[in-house]
């Protein structure tokens, strides 16, 4: 029997609603964030566009990356690492789905954003 990977981090943040300046800014940060857990940690991070990005995946329905990502964060993930960059916060649902499972979570903002104290 194959051992399964170790947890690792999930880094996430808003896409939708981003310009596509923005958005390709956001997933470039988004990866940088995983390339540096790999090397604090010798395991890359989830980078959920990576895997299921609505323009390189199309054909992903919505009950499809809900199951995706999921999964990841209930199951696969050690921590939860969520940027806040726009006016959308990006991972409400993951930090739900994060404390249902007792997966610690990391927010991080612009030291003079103001973020929602829920």
């Amino acid at each position: 029997m194959t051992p399964l990977p170790p947890p690792v981090p999930y880094v996430c943040g808003p896409l939708t609603n981003l310009s596509p300046f923005e958005q390709i800014y956001a997933k470039r940060l988004y990866s940088l964030i995983g390339n540096a857990v790999k090397e604090a940690i010798g395991h890359r991070a989830f980078v959920p566009h990576e895997h299921c990005d609505p323009i390189a995946f199309p054909d992903f329905t919505p009950e499809q990356i809900d199951a995706i990502e999921r999964l990841q964060v209930s199951k696969n993930t050690s921590c939860l690492i969520v940027v806040y960059i726009g006016d959308s916060f990006g991972g409400g649902i993951e930090m739900e789905i994060a404390r249902a499972n007792n997966v610690p979570a990391i927010l991080v903002h612009p030291v003079n954003q103001k973020v929602s104290r829920l």
